[in-house]
């Protein structure tokens, strides 16, 4: 806890109410560090694999089908109120209905401190899709079940293709490979100053 019932302390020192987010507080190089620390899959994948690494390959995934720039900017930053709310898992974020209020009021004042542009509708169901694919992708490289009879991702990954294939690279680093979170965040963050200059 924070200062307050509602408070968290950020990497930057700064408080955040979470009922109450400052846009002020909301950069770049926190949310990076923070999604960085975060773990997918409540840890149980085979090497630690954090929300960073995932949005970015959300965004990488967008690039390859010719996406624009802001979609795929969009997709980097899709599960930005992470950084503050933590990874919880889809089926208990279904149960939570606070938490999709909080989330939705999070991700709102994110991306409007990042000035970031709206998406319409048609466009953010394509990032909707490259999240789901990268989740199955996720699923078969980093998962014991390897996604079997997970719902979200049948026919959506192709492992035999040899662009998702190249796409996948990081996931398939040595469940021993020691996972430097820094540099995930500087990679996020370098991702984002480059689109944010495609965008300009």
């Amino acid at each position: 806890m924070g200062k307050g019932d509602t408070e968290i302390e950020l990497v930057s020192g700064s408080y955040l109410d979470l009922l109450d987010p400052d846009p002020k507080l909301m950069t770049a190089q926190v949310i990076g560090w923070h999604l960085s620390q975060q773990n997918r899959y409540a840890g149980a994948c085979r090497r630690p694999y954090s929300v960073a690494e995932h949005a970015m390959l959300v965004a990488r995934r967008l690039e390859t089908t010719g996406e624009e720039a802001e979609v795929v900017m969009a997709g980097l930053h899709h599960d930005d109120a992470e950084a503050f709310l933590g990874d919880l898992t889809r089926p208990l974020k279904a149960q939570l209905l606070r938490y999709c209020e909080i989330e939705d009021l999070m991700m709102a004042v994110i991306w409007h401190g990042l000035g970031l542009a709206r998406i319409s509708e048609t466009e953010a169901m394509v990032v909707k899709d490259a999240d789901n694919w990268a989740l199955a992708a996720e699923a078969w490289y980093l998962m014991p079940s390897r996604g079997e009879g997970w719902y979200q991702t049948d026919g959506l990954f192709d492992r035999n293709d040899p662009d998702q294939y190249r796409l996948c690279e990081g996931l398939r680093q040595s469940p021993r490979a020691l996972i430097d979170t820094s540099g995930v965040a500087h990679r996020w963050l370098k991702m984002h100053k480059r689109l944010k200059d495609e965008l300009k």
